[in-house]
């Protein structure tokens, strides 16, 4: 396929460069063909490639070998930007380590106990520590979280270790600094732009300084991540005023129908702080659009799996296991504003026995209901791991685990097999109190099941963790936070025991996800979020519970809020290739009126066919 006008015209831009591209427009071609043509103008150019995701790094990176070759990629380096300021920082000598989130949260509680503000909440410091090293101008003062700031960098420091945001923030330091010189480069390249936060375009903008010539490359309609600080429209204004950039418009989109493409432009057009485009569907007419009304979520779910076993009953099927189903790899995503709002899609699928896979989290992935489903794992197979987090969830302290380790080996289980209330005097007689309870419980849960109550067994776990949660709040913790993690012990509670068939039987349907090869190309449903749909491209898409307080989220409601909620229902729509859903199940959201997409009612169609059935028997 070859380039159109506008994508060579971005490949061939000789100053800085600013290239806007609309969703399916080819941003990953033209970057490539950019490239291509930088080195064959110059072969000894040195181009640093700037992507947002490891993945997409590694897509780029090979798309461009299988182009230029590998000896002229040499002169590519490609990277996330902060592998590439991690690169920089071991050059200079940095050898320590790279510590997780918890391991930050830990060190950031340390130094609350240093600076003796034991009463300050945890997460408060962790979320302003995260962001003043997003914030290239930071200078902390003598306040508290000043304070906070400098104990915690001092922590770091003595024990030679850097957290994520530390790879940016040090490497923009050092090399403003002079202590640390900008990676050789010629010409940077940089994809999702409009996902830079400050420190980002700093990183860039110290790479500019030293002579390097840019494009960047991004879609102000599709920034959706201000939560993680990120510039968007505002950013790629101020590339354009700062280095007097050439803009580029890729508006014609590659990917989806018309029908599609042009409801989703309705619906973006209603956005103030963007930069104008005529969206055109280089595919034409042939794509289907529905919004739909249904009852409540359960009844929203039955309808969607129901659906889409329709549409692709007669796709054609080499898996003789899987020819009921009939769904082919990549043809459906399901996707929601919420995790939680996936789950009694889930939750169809499962009864149904359609395989899907969800993107990052999700209720079974949720750490409550981690810690239920291992518990319930150790009393099916006796191992101890569930029994350990379990005591530790019911506030046993480390020391007494240990001894309850030493005491009992790996046959932890042995712990359990007899609720005699005598073996945990030792412990103390609150925490022994508590492991009698627990041992009498497990005794029982073990007798039902040996008796195929599997239900039971379930939601007497369940009740017991909410049980514990309620007795062990922590003070410190948000209302929200709490509210969350009860929800969702209630939502598996709810479906795990509505489940049918064993136990062993109920946790590998939660619990397991395709694994080989030969799974993965089975027709596998996508169930996601309308963030983690971004970057992806499915033919037919389904967004569900899109109501009215879910999107737009109204809970701290601004104009810029609302933008963004719009933005990211503009990136959901622009995910289908061919067929596009929308559901709700109470008032519908205000963006569905914005497509300009009639609402069909499930209720008139049902009311309809109980008439007709009326009439029948009449």
């Amino acid at each position: 396929m070859s380039l159109s006008r506008k994508q060579r015209q971005a490949v061939e831009c000789e100053s800085n460069c600013l290239v806007l591209a609309c969703p399916g427009s080819g941003k990953t071609r033209v970057l490539v063909h950019r490239t291509e043509h930088l080195l064959r103008e110059d072969p000894g150019a040195r181009i640093v490639l700037v992507t947002f995701t490891k993945d997409s790094a590694a897509e780029i990176r090979s798309r461009i070998i299988a182009t230029i070759g590998r000896e002229a990629a040499r002169n590519v380096a490609s990277g996330t930007f902060h592998s590439l300021a991690l690169d920089q920082l071991k050059r200079a000598g940095f050898n320590g380590t790279i510590i997780g989130a918890g391991q930050m949260r830990q060190y950031i509680e340390r130094a609350l106990a240093e600076c003796r503000l034991n009463d300050f909440d945890p997460d408060e410091a962790v979320a302003f520590v995260e962001g003043a090293k997003m914030a290239p101008d930071y200078e902390p003062g003598n306040d508290e979280h000043g304070r906070i700031f400098m104990a915690y960098v001092k922590l770091c420091e003595r024990n030679n270790v850097i957290d994520f945001a530390d790879m940016l923030s040090r490497s923009v330091r050092m090399m403003r600094n002079g202590e640390m010189a900008p990676k050789n480069c010629t010409y940077l390249l940089t994809d999702e732009s409009q996902d830079m936060d400050e420190m980002q375009y700093a990183w860039c903008v110290e790479h500019i300084k030293k002579g390097a010539k840019f494009t960047v490359v991004g879609d102000d309609d599709q920034s959706i991540y201000r939560f993680r600080r990120a510039m968007g429209y505002a950013g790629m204004v101020r590339f354009h005023n700062e280095f007097n950039a050439e803009i580029i418009k890729l508006d014609t989109n590659y990917r989806c129908h018309s029908e599609i493409l042009d409801s989703a432009a309705l619906v973006i057009a209603h956005n103030q702080k963007r930069v104008d485009k005529s969206l055109a569907a280089d595919r034409g007419k042939g794509g289907v659009v529905e919004a739909w009304k249904c009852k409540e979520t359960d009844h929203e779910a039955q309808f969607v799996v129901q659906k889409i076993m329709d549409i692709s009953a007669n796709n054609p099927n080499d898996d003789p296991e899987n020819q009921s189903v009939g769904i082919l790899p990549n043809e459906w995503a399901i996707l929601a504003r919420n995790n939680h709002n996936l789950n009694d899609i889930s939750m169809a699928l499962i009864a149904y026995g359609i395989p899907h896979t969800n993107s990052g989290k999700n209720l079974w992935t949720d750490r409550p209901v981690c810690h239920a489903l291992g518990l319930l794992s150790s009393i099916l197979n006796g191992k101890k791991a569930g029994y350990d987090a379990a005591l530790h969830f019911a506030g046993i302290d480390e020391d007494t685990l240990i001894r309850l380790h030493d005491d009992f080996g790996e046959d932890f289980d042995q712990l359990f097999s007899t609720a005699n209330p005598n073996q945990f005097d030792k412990y103390g007689k609150g925490t022994g109190e508590n492991l009698y309870k627990l041992a009498k419980l497990v005794t029982l849960w073990k007798k039902s099941l040996a008796k195929s109550r599997v239900s039971i067994v379930v939601r007497g776990v369940f009740d017991w963790f909410i049980e514990n949660m309620n007795s062990n709040r922590d003070d410190k913790k948000s209302s929200n936070s709490y509210q969350r993690e009860f929800r969702t012990l209630m939502a598996a509670r709810r479906i795990l025991g509505d489940m049918d068939g064993d136990l062993s039987k109920r946790l590998s349907k939660v619990m397991n996800k395709p694994e080989s090869k030969q799974d993965k190309n089975k027709g596998c449903i996508f169930l996601g979020t309308l963030h983690g749909s971004k970057g992806l491209e499915f033919q037919n898409v389904w967004m569900v519970s899109m109501d009215d307080g879910v999107i737009p989220d109204t809970k701290e409601w601004t104009p810029d809020t609302h933008e963004e909620e719009r933005r990211l229902f503009y990136v959901g729509m622009t995910r289908a290739k061919d067929r596009l859903y929308i559901s709700c199940t109470k008032k519908p959201s205000s963006f569905i009126g914005e497509t300009g997409i009639p609402i069909k009612s499930l209720f008139a169609e049902e009311d309809e066919a109980q008439l007709q059935e009326s009439s029948l028997t009449s």
